[in-house]
């Protein structure tokens, strides 16, 4: 049988305390710093179905492990601002070397007053809105999907910017098996191409905004706290309350 050799995680899931999802949706809502942390998905892999025939064989079953480092609790506008202004004191810097009249002008300004004028001179990023989504509570973390400014409760999403994302395995949904090399084959023939992140941005290194269902998250761990996700309560759930584990 053909098989495909994935990258291991290295998460040890015997030292993980389960959390259901709903209480770690709670847990990060509350929070009102910005922090980097670590989540696991279990996501879908994108891809097109093949037409209304749906030619692809592997539509809807095919499946992937991701592990992220992420940063939560942040403002979009200002992370690309930011970095816009970072990247033009770059710019610059490096450009002092090659041009001597500009060399001269700045001759007695500080690195703080390149930043000044980077900062005054450099156009603003505006972000757009939310198109599916809103603030749970004015959360900066969970966002939950919204129509005709009613919010679908049921439906949640951590807000993201992604630093890193490793894929260590990829599954067929109904078997529960790693994918083949056959069954990769045929998703990397239905794979779209891929966009150019970050576009609007105007960033040499674009950040990598995501907003990552609720109901996909595996794991999480920032300092102490170590979770197993599970979207239902189970018995030995030590952060849901007792009336939702059941006897």
């Amino acid at each position: 049988m053909e098989t495909k050799t994935e990258t291991k995680s290295k998460i040890d899931v015997s030292t993980q305390t389960v959390i259901s999802t709903d209480n770690l949706a709670d847990k990060l809502e509350q929070e009102k710093r910005a922090m980097i942390f670590r989540l696991t998905g279990d996501v879908e892999i994108k891809m097109n179905k093949g037409g209304r025939a749906c030619t692809n064989t592997m539509f809807g079953k095919s499946r992937k492990i991701v592990e992220y480092c992420v940063i939560g609790g942040f403002t979009y506008e200002t992370v690309v601002n930011n970095a816009r202004i970072k990247e033009a004191v770059t710019r610059i810097m490096d450009n002092l070397d090659n041009d001597v009249v500009l060399a001269k002008l700045l001759e007695d300004f500080t690195k703080a007053d390149i930043q000044d004028v980077a900062s005054t001179e450099t156009e603003k990023f505006v972000a757009m809105p939310h198109g599916f989504a809103s603030p749970v509570n004015n959360s900066k973390y969970i966002l939950a999907y919204t129509k005709d400014d009613v919010q679908d409760l049921e439906r949640k999403y951590i807000k993201l910017l992604v630093l890193s994302a490793k894929t260590v395995r990829k599954y067929n949904s109904e078997t529960g098996q790693d994918l083949s090399d056959t069954e990769l084959e045929i998703i990397k023939q239905y794979t779209p191409t891929k966009k150019t992140e970050g576009g609007r941005q105007g960033l040499d290194n674009p950040k990598i905004y995501r907003n990552i269902k609720l109901e996909n998250v595996i794991a999480y761990k920032h300092g102490k706290d170590d979770y197993k996700v599970v979207t239902t309560a189970v018995k030995g759930d030590t952060e849901t309350p007792v009336s939702a584990v059941g006897v």
